[in-house]
């Protein structure tokens, strides 16, 4: 059986910054040191196995996640991916990184909690007609 080639995976510094603050903001929850270090081995064990298939992560969407977008919202760095992690307490983080073919590397460049990553401007505008729309269907259409 032919096992697969994992890529290089990669940390630019900032998000190096980001983990290790994320290790020491552990220290202030209520939970034993050897679950810290836990937490941290899950998250990079799940950083290190996108280097696995990175091919399979959607192209990012979020300028705040170093995306740059055309006029009309779409992405213009198709190399720029995301990956979306979630802890065992539900915390979410949101990830993007480089896949580079020509050196089999994967480069994770931001890290930020979901929470703070803005929707792109075309998906919020999406959402929004979508919820105005249903709200409008439940209020005059099934309920006449």
């Amino acid at each position: 059986m032919k096992s697969l080639m994992k890529m290089k995976v990669l940390f630019n510094i900032n998000v190096k910054t980001n983990i290790k603050e994320y290790v020491k903001s552990l220290k202030s929850y209520p939970i034993s040191k050897e679950r810290a270090r836990n937490k941290k081995n899950k998250m990079m064990k799940a950083l290190k196995n996108v280097g696995v298939a990175p091919m399979a992560y959607s192209i990012c969407k979020y300028k705040d996640l170093g995306q740059t977008l055309d006029d009309n919202g779409n992405p213009l760095n198709t190399s720029l991916q995301q990956f979306n992690y979630s802890d065992e307490s539900k915390f979410k983080w949101c990830f993007s990184f480089i896949y580079d073919k020509s050196d089999s590397t994967v480069t994770f460049i931001k890290m930020m909690p979901a929470i703070h990553v803005k929707e792109s401007m075309q998906e919020l505008i999406s959402r929004i007609i979508n919820e105005t729309l249903n709200e409008y269907l439940n209020k005059n259409v099934l309920y006449s």
